[in-house]
């Protein structure tokens, strides 16, 4: 009886040590996949100056909402706005990029939660170069096997997010901080 118990107790502790594992390899390849669809695209859509890059990553029904500015726009009024910017920073010889580094990551196969830092660099056609922190919230849905920002929040909390603020967020990169935890 002993050993039936034994062997009952060690296929319990490799049936938990396996769906642990498959929990966290999820979070890390579904980051991966927002990483690819997303984050990589949002960054060099602003390098580049690609607007269309930026607005395929986004969800026709997305809601931005620019804290500073104490507004809420969607669909359309986005797209629209993102391509005077775009066009704005093209005729007057502006380079922006901007960088992403994450507090917060939650997924789950259908939508996440990403909360992080940015960075955005941005030099004149003058070659000042000036540079713009802020806090963001971000959620994604997944739809045709397809991440898309279908909300983008941020806030630079009257410029006191700095470059210190960035530095102590997480590359999008390094999944370990946000892999789900054992329940205890």
């Amino acid at each position: 009886m002993t050993s039936f118990k034994s062997i009952k107790f060690s296929m319990t502790i490799g049936l938990v040590a396996l769906t642990t594992n498959s929990l966290f390899s999820q979070d890390t390849n579904l980051f991966k996949e927002i990483n690819t669809q997303v984050w990589e695209n949002f960054e060099k859509a602003f390098a580049s100056n690609d607007v269309e890059l930026l607005l395929s990553i986004h969800s026709t029904n997305i809601i931005r909402i620019p804290a500073d500015k104490q507004v809420v726009v969607t669909g359309q009024e986005y797209f629209n706005s993102q391509v005077k910017s775009f066009q704005w920073v093209t005729e007057n010889n502006y380079q922006t990029e901007i960088n992403l580094r994450f507090t917060e990551r939650i997924c789950n196969n259908e939508i996440a939660s990403e909360i992080g830092i940015y960075k955005y660099k941005v030099v004149d056609n003058e070659n000042e170069i000036r540079y713009y922190y802020g806090k963001f919230h971000v959620l994604l849905e997944k739809k045709n096997d397809s991440w898309k920002i279908l909300m983008d929040y941020d806030n630079s909390e009257n410029n006191s997010i700095t470059e210190e603020h960035f530095k102590h967020a997480y590359s999008k990169y390094k999944f370990e901080p946000f892999l789900r935890k054992e329940p205890e």
